[in-house]
């Protein structure tokens, strides 16, 4: 077994390995931005994914592909598709098996490095992180194993008993978003599990309000709440018309992003009668995001009772100087509640919802000034320039 040590110097290279970057979502953008934080303190960088990124950006370095373009185009149709579960499961295998196989040089190699997996199907990376000559690092977002069985069959301890190997070897290294995440699989990983929080591009201010508003056609004399991201289940759009419904002066809703699930909030909108709402029903790029937040004056979370996972929502909207209006439950409640940042309500009560809309349209310019500065604030402590510290940390402790 090989101790962990502490270096005084940063890695010379990383090689960010993203097997889900094709698909729309935060696989690649996290993958590039942190890419791109790592460069800027002087490390070389490097990326395997599985075909094609999906979303802009680039890495200051080369990119190496695990599977032909044409996988791209046939997994982009099937994900929109949004009903072929068990097919997806099979691609995202095959596209972590690609992607490791074609990180197996570097992992073998005797030149010094980190080799960081962001995401992808975990057995995969298990196995090779049984065979590289250094510690293997592991992005997990939300679930990590499934629960623990009391009679597990001989496929998941054989399982367990590799990944309790890897870990007392020092060769397997998780890092996940919240502290809640880590709190829950601490019993399984012990200390080999770290938090480094979401981290964001604090942007320059580069539309007012009402130029981002004439841009979408939105309406200029209501307040604006925006749901940003794929609209899919675990989100409790009901009761944010429902609130909304209960509201006056009325505020409109403005949903961005494509619907991948039966809970389509469109429908919902329809069945209720509600109608000050605009539906941006599809993929964004990244070039449009900013956009959609100048647009608005808050952010809504509306996710289920029990969430706990981290999100890149959260802190885009303090990137974009936009407070958050937020379910009171697991990291988003803790988020909130800790820097200030916005107002919480208890899940799935809309006259709650309604009561902390009526507060945010009513604060003074004093209380929205100070609103703001502590979203600035917020966003400054989630910069990348700020997180990456974090991780060149965990990385030396590790590294070798």
């Amino acid at each position: 077994m090989t101790d962990k040590t502490e270096s005084a110097t940063s890695p010379s290279r990383v090689v960010l390995v993203s097997p889900l970057a094709h698909y729309a979502g935060h696989h690649w953008r996290d993958t590039y931005a942190l890419a791109n934080a790592l460069a800027a303190t002087g490390v070389e960088v490097e990326a395997i994914v599985a075909t094609n990124p999906t979303g802009g950006g680039s890495i200051p370095g080369p990119i190496h592909y695990g599977l032909p373009s044409w996988w791209h185009g046939l997994t982009n149709r099937l994900s929109q598709q949004g009903r072929r579960e068990k097919v997806m499961r099979i691609f995202n295998n095959l596209e972590t098996l690609a992607c490791a196989l074609r990180a197996l040089p570097c992992a073998l190699s005797a030149r010094g490095g980190i080799l960081h997996f962001l995401g992808g199907t975990h057995i995969f990376i298990f196995l090779l992180a049984l065979c590289s000559r250094r510690p293997v690092f592991l992005s997990i977002y939300g679930e990590f194993l499934p629960p623990k069985s009391e009679h597990p069959n001989f496929r998941v301890r054989l399982r367990d008993r590799l990944l309790h190997h890897l870990l007392r070897a020092h060769k397997l290294v998780i890092i996940c978003e919240t502290d809640s995440l880590r709190d829950r699989w601490r019993w399984l990983l012990g200390d080999d599990i770290h938090t480094i929080p979401y981290a964001i591009t604090v942007p320059p201010a580069l539309q007012s309000k009402a130029e981002a508003r004439a841009a979408i056609g939105l309406p200029q004399d209501v307040p604006i709440l925006l749901l940003f991201g794929t609209q899919r289940a675990g989100k409790d759009y009901g009761v944010v018309l429902r609130a909304a419904a209960l509201l006056q002066p009325q505020v409109h809703l403005l949903f961005v992003g494509k619907t991948i699930s039966q809970n389509n909030p469109q429908r919902l909108a329809e069945e209720l009668g509600f109608k000050q709402a605009t539906f941006i029903d599809r993929f964004v790029d990244e070039a449009e995001v900013p956009r959609f937040f100048f647009a608005s004056d808050a952010a809504v979370l509306p996710y289920a009772e029990g969430f706990d996972r981290g999100s890149g929502v959260i802190l885009d909207a303090c990137a974009y100087g936009r407070p958050i209006i937020a379910s009171r439950t697991g990291y988003l409640q803790w988020f909130v509640e800790t820097h200030q940042a916005g107002f919480l309500y208890r899940p799935g009560d809309a006259e709650e919802l309604a009561t902390v809309i009526r507060q945010l349209v009513a604060l003074d310019a004093t209380e929205r000034k100070a609103l703001e500065d502590r979203v600035a604030k917020t966003a400054q402590l989630h910069s990348w320039s700020e997180v990456v510290k974090t991780y060149l940390q965990v990385y030396r402790q590790y590294g070798r």
